[in-house]
């Protein structure tokens, strides 16, 4: 296509304004120095794209707005986004880093790699091979990485699919709560990917404490014309929103007042 027009987008674009405390690895500083060796976030044209359409629903300027957006699917992030910039993101120098996902393992102890490559005599591309993708929901479930079909299982009584579905629930919220110290003023969004036609998931109890609450908003998927919906003032202050992910973003949906 010679007359076409080609565009390049960089996915962790949006995460180059973390601050230094936030991308640097706790590792010798050399290894930035030379390899540049830090976390750089992914789905950064996602972060962004739904955390202005939020500034555009609330009727706020995106400079001074504060969000907190959880990207969730297959592939999972959450970020931070102070007036906004991205402050801070939970994938790292790859996207293998942060949340439990389909089938990426998320967060784990470089220790446990060790354990497994000594006991199974892997190298580390078999190593790595397992934690990208025969890990996450699909791993602990043993049935996939959709979760349709991992929330059917636990319906059925396969508690491995059970405990990996609340597993993925308990570190989505527990990312979540390490922005704490600023919830006051934050509003906190889903993309709606991970549970587009599940029921399950929105319903968890993520945790007893009250700032976990906020996730708990819904008992059904929204229907096919309510793109954007706003959680229940179950905490004051804070306004939460669940994205419907769509080719083309409609007008707004139906509202919890």
């Amino acid at each position: 296509m010679p007359n076409t027009p080609m565009v390049a987008v960089f996915d962790t674009a949006f995460h180059q304004t973390m601050p230094e405390k936030a991308y640097l690895y706790g590792i010798p500083y050399e290894y930035y120095e030379k390899y540049k060796v830090r976390r750089y976030g992914f789905h950064g044209t996602s972060h962004s794209y739904v955390s202005k359409r939020t500034a555009e629903f609330l009727g706020r300027p995106y400079e001074s707005l504060k969000t907190v957006v959880c990207h969730l699917g297959n592939g999972s992030s959450i970020s931070a986004v102070l007036n906004g910039k991205s402050v801070d993101t939970s994938m790292g120098l790859t996207p293998l880093e942060g949340l439990v996902m389909g089938t990426r393992s998320g967060d784990i102890d470089p220790g446990v790699m060790q354990f497994i490559m000594h006991k199974e005599n892997l190298d580390i591309d078999q190593m790595l091979n397992i934690l990208n993708k025969k890990s996450g929901v699909y791993g602990m479930s043993g049935v996939s990485s959709d979760f349709r079909d991992v929330e059917n299982a636990a319906n059925d009584g396969n508690k491995k699919a059970e405990v990996a579905l609340d597993s993925f629930a308990y570190r989505v919220a527990k990312y979540v709560a390490l922005t704490q110290p600023l919830w006051a003023v934050w509003t906190p969004l889903l993309l709606r990917q991970a549970w587009e036609r599940t029921t399950r998931l929105p319903e968890r109890k993520y945790a007893s404490t009250w700032h976990f609450w906020v996730f708990r908003w819904t008992t059904k998927p929204m229907a096919s014309g309510d793109r954007k919906s706003e959680s229940p003032p179950l905490i004051p202050r804070l306004r939460c929103w669940l994205f419907q992910r769509t080719r083309s973003w409609p007008s707004p949906g139906k509202h919890w007042h």
